[in-house]
């Protein structure tokens, strides 16, 4: 995982183009292209986003962290993404709830595995609302 906290000098330059970005049209004759030590390269609908996105939450002084589906986490990153303690998340992998690999003396989780792992658990909290939501509508006299 590579993270990226801005200074004040690099919110502004991205504040900048971020402005840029906004105000360029994207159509069919018209590509947007990144000009990098004299080449030209033309980008996709999809990277232009993905570069204006970063480049507003950059503006905004927000860290950026940019994983791949597949990228090995620590148990300190997998356990803050899913917002919890890293001995708690070490526990539950060692009861099964997420495959890991062993670097070394070290456990590490796929990023993919982590991301399915927390929206299971946001699905079952939600059915648990529900659920809760029912027994409140049951008379019990």
């Amino acid at each position: 995982m590579k993270t990226l906290t801005p200074t004040q000098e690099m919110a502004k330059k991205a504040k900048i183009s971020a402005k840029a970005f906004r105000k360029a049209t994207i159509d069919k004759e018209h590509r947007p292209t990144l000009s990098i030590n004299g080449n030209d390269i033309e980008l996709s609908e999809e990277t232009f986003e993905i570069f204006h996105f970063i480049l507003k939450k950059i503006s905004d002084g927000s860290s950026i962290s940019i994983l791949t589906d597949n990228e090995l986490l620590t148990t300190t990153q997998a356990a803050k993404l899913l917002g919890m303690s890293r001995p708690y998340f070490v526990k539950m992998l060692d009861k099964g709830a997420i495959d890991y690999v062993m670097v070394g003396s070290h456990k590490k989780v796929k990023r993919e595995d982590v991301i399915a792992f927390k929206l299971q658990r946001e699905e079952a909290l939600s059915q648990l609302g529900a659920d809760t939501n029912q027994l409140d509508n049951i008379d019990f006299e």
